[in-house]
């Protein structure tokens, strides 16, 4: 996982972890002079909490991903410097994010003449927000880079609280800060993103595209289904397209009949997977004031309003405006 050697390399430098720590996790010399070898998440999550715990650690995210490191650059660093546009970077770049972490969950939205860029980590993976902050200042430094452009944001929100390294966030994205926000999110000019970028070459992306679809594939058949279902479902709720058993099939490229026996090994199916994704999904579209319901049922799926209100009471017992007064 390249997205790894820039943490361990800060981990080293700031003595926040020794040699002999990384070998408790698994990882040795030759995986860092291979940006190709993929180092376990949870090692990766440990990385993060022992720079957390470490005094002179504060801020250590930001710095990390303030900086771009050539030796570092995987695939997907690799694909999205040889693409057209800061448009179609941000899309290769969300797309196959799992060639760098399978765990980041980013999401584009376009409304008028503005973006909010919206990043989250899976809460129950326990990532460190240091691993927060260095991505969303990744996010920055990369757009700054492949456009020669200064980027400026208009606001930069986290769902965490004011850090006492408040300054170094003020450096780094150079705009309005919002902490204890409903969601971790960037927001910028829509016309940023038509900037080009100043390496493209198409003949190169395509041959990068090659080599990165493959290591994709790669990645992807060590997913359990429950997994690959899983993403599927939450990649075509955030793009507003259907999804239903015979679509989840199509994209699996599996019948009906294996993608029954093959949930069926782990005493589940499609219909549970979906349900479960859109009862989590509900629960934290409803905190946020600013969504109406109409919007959050369109979002999940539903075909109206009454469908939504039906499921929504299956699962907690009671209506969505319930559920949002006591939340309130």
């Amino acid at each position: 996982m390249a997205a790894a050697l820039d943490v361990i390399q800060a981990a080293l430098d700031h003595k926040a972890i020794s040699e002999q720590y990384l070998t408790e996790l698994n990882i040795d010399a030759h995986m860092l002079q291979d940006p190709s070898v993929r180092i376990p998440e949870t090692s990766l999550i440990d990385l993060w909490h022992a720079l957390e715990q470490h005094p002179k650690c504060d801020g250590i995210g930001l710095k990390i991903g303030q900086i771009i490191n050539p030796n570092a650059k995987g695939l997907l660093a690799s694909w999205v410097s040889q693409t057209h546009s800061l448009r179609d970077a941000l899309n290769t770049f969300i797309d196959n994010i799992a060639l760098m972490n399978p765990s980041e969950h980013w999401q584009l939205k376009e409304q008028q003449n503005q973006c909010e860029l919206t990043f989250e980590l899976p809460q129950q993976k326990h990532y460190s927000h240091l691993a927060i902050e260095r991505s969303m200042s990744a996010m920055i430094t990369w757009a700054r880079f492949l456009s020669g452009d200064q980027f400026h944001l208009q606001s930069a929100c986290f769902h965490f609280s004011t850090p006492n390294y408040e300054p170094l966030f003020k450096h780094a994205f150079n705009c309005e800060l919002h902490f204890n926000h409903t969601h971790n999110c960037l927001v910028f000019d829509a016309h940023l993103l038509d900037l080009p970028v100043i390496s493209s070459n198409h003949l190169l992306k395509a041959l990068i595209e090659q080599q990165a679809l493959a290591a994709l594939n790669t990645i992807n058949t060590k997913k359990s289904i429950i997994e690959q279902v899983s993403e599927i479902i939450h990649q075509r709720l955030n793009a507003a397209e259907a999804i239903n058993i015979d679509v989840m099939c199509s994209v699996l490229a599996l019948s009906r009949q294996t993608l029954y026996r093959e949930l069926k090994k782990y005493d589940t199916d499609f219909q549970s997977i979906y349900d479960e994704i859109r009862k989590a999904e509900a629960m934290k579209l409803l905190k946020q004031d600013a969504l109406k319901m109409e919007s959050i049922s369109l979002h999940l799926g539903f075909k109206d309003n009454s469908s939504f209100y039906k499921a929504f009471k299956r699962w907690h017992g009671m209506t969505p405006t319930q559920f949002k007064q006591q939340n309130s």
